[in-house]
């Protein structure tokens, strides 16, 4: 019995190391080629984040919804109005643009801010 795998071993070992022979004259086949690969995608780019506004831009977007004509100037009574509210909250970001911080928007703090241009119209 111990004689059989080795009987097998010794029978099939020449089978399983040598190929089996092709003719002469032909040649083996090539290897078929492989599937060509589909093109990468590009990755689609992420929409840029919008600016994030600074205080200053803040305190001037709140001036300019106290310019109620849209002219593009702050007039007397706008300006009593804005330094009304300024009195009224003093933590709004006004205070970005009291250059002399006496907590009062004089006439030459508030020209110095740039409103938005008015509309042309048409």
């Amino acid at each position: 019995m111990k004689l059989l795998p080795i009987l097998l071993a010794l029978v099939l070992a020449p089978v399983l190391a040598f190929p089996a022979e092709t003719p002469a004259g032909a040649t083996p086949k090539p290897a078929p080629k492989p599937a060509p690969k589909p093109p990468a995608k590009k990755p689609t780019p992420k929409p840029r984040a919008k600016p994030v506004p600074s205080r200053k831009d803040m305190a001037i977007k709140e001036v300019a919804t106290y310019d109620k004509d849209k002219d593009g100037k702050i007039s007397n009574l706008e300006a009593m109005a804005l330094n009304q509210a300024f009195k009224a909250n003093p933590d709004s970001f006004f205070y970005l643009l009291d250059e002399n911080e006496n907590k009062f928007l004089d006439s030459a703090e508030l020209a110095k801010v740039p409103l938005p241009k008015p509309a042309k119209k048409k």
